[in-house]
C-alpha cells in the first residue's frame, strides 16, 4: 500500500467534503482540472477500461463499461493525475484492472483509487455498524461493494490492505 497514494487521496476527500458513498470521482477529477470523456473504444482496446491524456488534461472512459468499473478506472486515471506520474511511468488500465504495464505507477494508482472510492473511517463505520462477525457475508453478499459502488473484487482488495479480511 503506498503511503503517497493514501495522504493525497485523503487531502482530496477532504478538501472536497467527502466522505459518504458514493464518492464522486468525475466531480473531483473536474474539479482538480480534468475532462472526464465518456467513449465507445474502438475493436482493436476493446479490454481498455481507461486512459489519461496529461496534455490535454482529459481521461477516457469506456461508456459502455458498468458504473462501478467508471468509477474505478476514473479514480485509478485520477491517481496518475494527482501523483504526478508521467505517461512515460504507467500504462493503460485494461479491464479486470489488468494493466499493459507492470510498472509500480499502475500499482500507485489502484491504491489511490481505492483510497479515494472506499474511505477507511467510512469502511471501519460500515462494518461496525454491520458487525465485524458478519465480514466474509457482507463480502459474499457484495453488500458493502454495492454500497461504496465498488466491484466485489475492489472491496475484497481494500479490506485486505487494511488487515480486516
Amino acid at each position: 500500500m503506498s503511503t503517497r497514494a493514501k495522504k493525497k487521496a485523503e487531502e482530496l476527500l477532504k478538501t472536497y467534503g467527502l466522505e459518504d458513498p458514493i464518492i464522486d470521482v468525475r466531480y473531483i477529477a473536474e474539479r482538480e482540472g480534468l475532462n472526464v470523456v465518456f467513449v465507445r473504444m474502438p475493436d482493436q482496446l476493446q479490454d481498455v477500461a481507461g486512459f489519461l491524456d496529461k496534455d490535454r488534461n482529459r481521461m477516457y472512459i469506456e461508456r459502455n463499461d458498468s458504473p462501478t468499473n467508471q468509477f474505478f478506472a476514473i479514480a485509478h486515471e485520477l491517481g496518475h493525475f494527482i501523483l504526478n506520474h508521467q505517461p512515460s511511468e504507467y500504462g493503460i488500465l485494461c479491464h479486470g484492472n489488468k494493466s499493459d504495464s507492470n510498472l509500480s505507477k499502475e500499482g500507485e494508482a489502484n491504491d489511490f483509487a481505492m483510497n479515494l472510492l472506499i474511505p477507511k473511517t467510512t469502511l471501519l463505520r460500515e462494518i461496525k455498524e454491520n458487525g465485524l462477525k458478519s465480514i466474509n457475508n457482507l463480502l459474499k453478499t457484495g453488500l458493502l461493494a454495492k454500497f461504496f459502488g465498488v466491484s466485489t473484487e475492489i472491496m475484497k482488495r481494500r479490506m485486505q490492505s487494511l488487515g480486516l479480511y
